[in-house]
């Protein structure tokens, strides 16, 4: 029974890849989705660049002490 649809997998589909455990057009689906955890996308564990900071204008900043 495929996970996806829960429709039974094809016989040509087990014995091509036995451990299938969703039907072509599911797998297909599977297979297009968004990749979002780090294992299938290492991208999402780097670090995101920050905008650099503007310069602060203290030329009105008088000195204490």
């Amino acid at each position: 029974m495929c996970v996806g649809c829960e429709e039974p997998i094809s016989r040509e589909r087990l014995r091509a890849v036995p451990s299938a455990t969703r039907c072509v057009p599911c797998q297909t689906k599977f297979d297009k989705r968004p990749k979002t955890t780090p294992h299938e996308n290492p991208e999402i564990l780097k670090p995101k660049k920050r905008p650099k900071r503007k310069a602060r204008d203290l030329s009105s900043v008088t000195e204490i002490g």
